[in-house]
């Protein structure tokens, strides 16, 4: 065809171009390849959650009130000074001498005066002096409480990793699993061919092949379950870590354990963060305690106070007041108090006691279902290797006409049984390490 704008190509000419234009793109395209998401390990998830965790972060504020009232607390055993102005406002009253002791003016004693509007500007000193140490125990127990807030915060992080460790181990479970079912489609898939090319030969019947391709839509449900499941499960570890779902790319830790015997790890819960903080906390309420009797003992106030401007002819720059003050009736007050906190007391000691049976509890649990899978998993892997050999057999015998294609099938699946239970052992026996080691309160 000719070309009047002399702008078309013949169309040899264009394939040459085109197929030049693909030599010099294909590098480039495989250059633009989208990579895989890094890999991600227990230890590396266990960083990112630490550092997305809002409950975490609301522990830390938690760290920081107990700090404060901390400090309200101390400030009450120093001096206090602050600024004044008054006004003092009288009606017109003649006051005796005997009515006036504080009066100091030598020309008013033994007559009368007219007491005057006045306004002074100074500074006001007070100073605890004695109250029997409450605000001293006061100041202690709320240290106290700052220590066991931040063991709770450091036993929410102990928690964290567990729960870290959960969701990491059942995505590499679910992802296993996906990986023995597909294989165990294609080899259904293999078993439907030869069974229907044998349908052909008649060497095998039309139930055969159904009965197979039941066991193969099996299989294929059973697949697409384990991929919903696996999905829901990294959707919450991304909510932990904060990366997306979408790039989880997870690697499985060595499980490198070796297990000590169970007194050890009842030990090593004694320094656990919650069972320190629950008896700090104890020590807190005695304090408290100690603080609420200390209110029947005698107080000792000083008050001073300077005057930079006085509008009166008042004589004298500054006061001292010394206050002493007995409680006397207080209408149960007093009572009430130290009974409240002798209940604070006992119900922190009763908190200690269940935490300690708690402790024991969750330790021989997770001790005894390591333990267990030890053993679960060493006959697993023999009885991988016996359903192995089973399907060879099952096979040879037949193709020699021993057997029939229903025990063949069997025998597939009780390879893909064994395989699956081997998978959910071992990652279960990998969830209850960190079980035992949170439990013990010891994450190395």
């Amino acid at each position: 065809m000719k070309s009047t704008t002399g702008l078309l190509c013949p169309p040899a000419a264009l394939s040459i171009f085109f197929l030049t234009l693909a030599s010099i793109l294909a590098p480039v395209s495989g250059l633009c390849a989208e990579e895989p998401p890094p890999s991600l390990s227990l230890s590396e998830a266990y960083q990112l959650a630490l550092e997305q965790s809002e409950a975490l972060a609301r522990n830390e504020e938690a760290v920081r009130r107990a700090e404060g009232i901390y400090k309200q607390t101390v400030s009450t055993l120093y001096p206090q000074i602050s600024g004044i102005a008054r006004e003092r406002l009288n009606d017109e009253r003649k006051f005796s001498t005997s009515a006036n002791l504080d009066d100091n003016d030598d020309n008013n004693r033994g007559g009368s005066r007219q007491e005057t509007d006045r306004f002074e500007t100074g500074l006001r000193v007070t100073q605890l002096i004695f109250n029997g140490f409450r605000n001293w125990y006061l100041s202690e127990a709320a240290q106290s409480d700052i220590r066991a807030q931040q063991y709770i915060t450091e036993r929410q992080k102990q928690l964290l990793y567990g729960d870290v460790a959960e969701l990491f181990n059942q995505t590499l479970l679910y992802e296993a699993d996906i990986k023995v079912l597909k294989g165990t489609e294609e080899v259904l898939k293999k078993r439907l061919g030869e069974l229907s090319g044998w349908l052909e030969l008649g060497k095998s019947k039309e139930s055969e092949v159904l009965e197979a391709k039941s066991d193969l839509i099996s299989v294929q449900a059973q697949v697409e379950q384990s991929a919903y499941f696996l999905a829901a499960t990294k959707e919450l570890l991304a909510f932990l870590t904060g990366r997306p779902a979408a790039e989880m790319n997870l690697a499985p830790d060595a499980p490198v354990f070796l297990l000590a015997p169970i007194d050890s790890y009842i030990a090593s819960a004694e320094d656990r963060p919650d069972i320190r903080a629950a008896k700090t906390r104890v020590e807190a309420e005695e304090k408290r305690l100690k603080a609420a009797y200390r209110d029947r003992w005698p107080r000792l106030d000083f008050e001073g106070n300077g005057y930079a401007y006085q509008s009166s002819d008042q004589q004298g720059d500054w006061d001292v007041n010394i206050l002493l003050s007995v409680p006397i009736f207080t209408g149960g007050r007093l009572a009430g108090q130290e009974q409240e906190a002798i209940a604070l007391l006992n119900s922190q000691k009763l908190s200690l006691q269940e935490l300690e049976r708690l402790k024991n509890r969750d330790i021989r649990v997770a001790y005894v279902n390591v333990k267990g899978a030890v053993a679960e998993l060493e006959r697993l892997r023999a009885l991988i290797t016996a359903a192995q050999k089973s399907l060879a057999a099952q096979r040879r015998d037949y193709e020699l006409g021993i057997v029939n294609n229903l025990d063949v099938l069997r025998a597939i699946q009780g390879l893909q049984n064994a395989e699956r239970r081997y998978i959910a052992t071992d990652f279960q026996h990998r969830t209850n390490i960190a079980h035992l080691k949170v439990a013990a309160g010891d994450l190395q």
